[in-house]
């Protein structure tokens, strides 16, 4: 499917990666990165959009559900904020801005 995807976004003129990447393995978060990185020069933001769920109420989950949920969409964030943050901040982007608007959105919403 991500292979696919490319191929639907070059035929249309964009440019695009596939890198297939398991967002509860920090090695996995930070390979990806690092590819965004080779093909494209740079990283200015990450969208952290993964995110999955057991299904059925928590009463009625396994530990092995409820950790790999917890693997991708609690572990698998952080990942994504370590990996990209400091791949920035190695780049010379100021990532101290980013953490100011945290807060403020908050306030907004």
């Amino acid at each position: 499917m991500g292979q696919e995807t490319v191929e639907q976004i070059t035929a249309n003129g964009g440019e695009a990666i596939f890198v297939k990447t398991d967002v509860s393995k920090q090695e996995d978060v930070e390979s990806l990165i690092n590819k965004a990185v080779e093909a494209y020069g740079r990283i200015d933001i990450m969208f952290n959009n993964a995110g999955i769920g057991a299904g059925g109420m928590i009463l009625d989950q396994d530990m092995e559900g409820y950790f790999k949920t917890i693997g991708v969409n609690q572990h698998g964030v952080a990942f994504g904020i370590m990996a990209a943050g400091r791949k920035m901040k190695e780049l010379g982007i100021n990532v101290s801005r980013v953490s100011l608007l945290i807060p403020l959105l908050c306030l907004a919403t």
